[in-house]
């Protein structure tokens, strides 16, 4: 579905003309901007009421700028129905229904705009004359002159009856530091003071400290109420710090408090608090801050027997009565938990040292048993996660002329990919004890091609029981392509010097059947089919049935059985083809069958005939990136191709289904009509979004235009 947001409907005529200027933007079912589109905007013009039959019908062909916005004239438009000169503007209230590419917008009431054309369509009305709707305006008057002269009285327009979203202006006077808003208030800006170096940016500042009311304040600045605390028996947590981090002022085992107001814009003269004892001062400032009576209580009263630190090197260790300092004494050594000591040893990353270690050493290598291995990642949720902004995220190499990797399961050795039956050549199957399992190229998790254990090739199937088997739904097709446009063969070869070949060959001008005792070479051509449909039958036909004098047919009787029957004016029927011109279009596919690509039409010669329709082309289905993650009952985004004519569906034959997202795909459709009598029918494609009511998706038909057609047979 297109939603399109009004940008505003201006009704202002052009001289001698009783246009409306209307613009808008336009927005896809995503919400996204429709920038520079080509779209058909439809205008149906309705009186009385939303419901009402449409008096005036028009359509607009435009493209919408990069913004998604477009512009139009109403009245200026290709008319669809009706007379814009003679609408009956004035009678009633005015609707107009929007539409877009076919698809309905909305219906709006229009307001003023209808009224001051009627007021220029020849009667001579003057502004008392001329009705007004003030249902949303709020205004009390009923004719535009009453309006106007309301308005005048007031003094004031609003556009929208809303008082609180005016354009205001702010301004503001250099002489008397105000800041000031039209019909608003007044503030006064402070000037500052005198500043010997005019910068404002390296200021001095001075922490204070109120003992009586335990407020910390800042010149020119805020204060802070500093909790007082209370006893507390617990000796461990008694010193607290307090540091500035940016603008982020903390107290250790605190809160923190952003003193970005009061730093002056541009940046700090960059101070820094200094904690003597129990004495806190700011670096080139006055004053000073005794914190004694809030550093808590002593265990034992005495501070000249706390634990000094600043005496250790190395990592700090402590058992809850001493600390020490741990060493290294060789390079490459690192700290490791030792379980047995509870504590941190020295150790190395090659041996362990006196540590224990998360890997450990067999005959064989190092190992990892304890977790997830990540290389290049900050975490891992997988035995191996490797992160890397390489091309090449894993290198093997072996020295060996084989070099693969083996895949295992709980049953053993099941396959392996890499170097194995060549030296230059790449292997990815089973293992030679696997005897049983298949290789499968798979899209979706689904296998699409499959190699079975002896052999034997699929695709569609994952039980092949040929050399090569393709199975599917619906119409099964193969190809062979030349990129040249050279000829094209497929070929039964039985090697050998009594052996008998067959070829068939399609090039420039038709198709011809060969064959050959000698391996293609010297191969005659049997039978030959032109392009323009005749058959060449280099042995001629034979049939015992053919034996008389005179013109003769061959005919097929109900069972299938060739047989001659004598020139009659029946006898010279023959099949009629019918073949369409390009398919390519794109619409949004509805969840009910909606036409795509252009209708055809063919004249049907015989009443007792039946009609073949083939359809061959590609299809796109484009499913937005907030919609492709599949549902969770299993079920997958899909849209599902009709062929119908005259709007009826086929006798016989089936529908397509195209279960692809974002990739182009094979249409194949075949169906046959019967009991369709003489003359013109039409032929045309359905297509539909298989998901719930009113989704919708972008479906496009012969996308980049290879050819598709349809094929239509009248035969018998």
């Amino acid at each position: 579905m297109l939603a399109l947001f009004f940008a505003q409907a201006a009704g202002a005529q052009e001289a001698q003309k009783d246009y409306i200027n209307y613009q808008g933007i336009a927005r896809n079912v995503d919400g996204q901007l429709m920038a520079e589109e080509a779209i058909t905007l439809g205008i149906a013009l309705k009186f009385g009421a939303a419901n009402a039959a449409s008096q005036y019908e028009e359509h607009h062909s435009v493209t919408t700028d990069a913004n998604g916005v477009f512009s139009l004239k109403i009245g200026n438009g290709n008319t669809v129905a009706g007379d814009y000169k003679n609408l009956p503007w004035g009678s009633g209230a005015t609707y107009m229904t929007v539409t877009i590419n076919g698809n309905a917008i909305g219906t709006t009431e229009m307001m003023a705009v209808p009224y001051a054309i009627r007021s220029g369509d020849g009667d001579d009305q003057s502004a008392d004359e001329v009705p007004y709707n003030n249902a949303v305006s709020g205004l009390t008057a009923s004719t535009a002159q009453a309006a106007i002269d309301e308005l005048a009285t007031s003094g004031t327009v609003d556009g929208d009856n809303n008082p609180v979203n005016e354009i205001q202006t702010i301004s503001f006077d250099a002489s008397t530091n105000q800041l000031s808003l039209t019909d608003g208030g007044v503030v006064t800006i402070p000037s500052g003071g005198t500043d010997a170096d005019a910068d404002p940016t390296n200021e001095f500042q001075l922490l204070n400290f109120d003992v009586g009311t335990n407020e910390l304040s800042l010149s020119d600045g805020n204060s802070v109420t500093i909790p007082s605390g209370g006893t507390d028996a617990d000796p461990t947590n008694e010193i607290q710090d307090i540091s500035l981090s940016g603008t982020d002022l903390t107290i250790s085992e605190g809160s923190t408090i952003d003193l970005a107001p009061i730093v002056p814009p541009g940046g700090t003269d960059d101070q820094n608090l200094i904690l003597t004892g129990d004495v806190l001062t700011i670096e080139n400032g006055s004053g000073s801050v005794d914190l004694s009576s809030y550093a808590g209580d002593d265990a034992d009263a005495d501070p000249t027997n706390e634990i000094d630190v600043t005496s250790e090197n190395g990592i700090l260790l402590g058992d809850g009565a001493t600390v020490s300092g741990l060493i290294g004494t060789a390079e490459g050594q690192v700290p490791k938990w030792d379980v047995a000591l509870d504590n941190w040893v020295l150790g190395t990353d090659q041996i362990g040292g006196g540590g224990s270690s998360l890997w450990s050493e067999d005959a064989n290598g190092i190992n990892y048993s304890l977790g997830n291995i990540g290389i290049g990642a900050s975490s891992s949720t997988f035995p191996l996660n490797i992160s890397t902004d390489s091309d090449r995220s894993i290198n093997i190499s072996s020295s060996n002329t084989d070099n693969y990797i083996a895949f295992n399961n709980a049953g053993g050795f099941k396959g392996y990919a890499g170097i194995f039956n060549g030296d230059e050549d790449m292997d990815f199957g089973t293992g030679f004890l696997n005897t049983t399992g298949k290789v499968h190229l798979v899209t979706s998790t689904f296998p699409r091609l499959t190699v079975a254990a002896d052999g034997n090739v699929g695709i569609g199937t994952q039980t092949p029981d040929v050399n090569l088997e393709v199975a599917g739904a619906g119409t099964v097709r193969s190809r062979m392509t030349s990129t040249d446009a050279g000829t094209v063969a497929l070929q039964w070869l039985r090697e050998g010097a009594a052996n008998t070949d067959w070829m068939i060959t399609a090039g420039s001008g038709g198709m011809s059947i060969s064959h050959s005792s000698s391996d293609f070479s010297g191969a005659v051509v049997h039978t030959r089919l032109t392009e323009d449909g005749i058959l060449d039958v280099g042995g001629g036909i034979r049939s015992a049935n053919l034996e008389g004098t005179g013109q003769r047919n061959v005919v097929a009787d109900a069972d299938g059985n060739l047989m001659v029957e004598s020139s009659t004016a029946g006898s010279s029927r023959k099949s009629n083809y019918f073949q369409s011109g390009s398919l390519t279009d794109e619409i949004l596919a509805r969840t009910i069958y909606t036409p795509i690509g252009p209708e055809m039409i063919f004249t049907k010669e015989y009443a007792e005939s039946f009609i073949e329709v083939t359809v061959n082309s590609s299809a796109y289905m484009r499913v937005p990136s907030s919609r492709r993650i599949a549902p969770g009952d299993g079920s997958i985004y899909a849209t599902r191709f009709q062929v119908r004519l005259d709007g009826r569906v086929a006798d016989f034959g089936s529908d397509a289904l195209l279960d692809i997202s974002n990739n182009a795909d094979n249409l194949s459709i075949f169906n046959v009509f019967e009991d369709l009598p003489i003359g013109n029918h039409n032929i045309a494609i359905f297509v539909k979004f298989l998901w719930v009511d009113g989704s919708r998706v972008e479906v496009k038909l012969d996308k980049d235009n290879l050819g598709g057609k349809i094929i239509v047979k009248e035969t018998f």
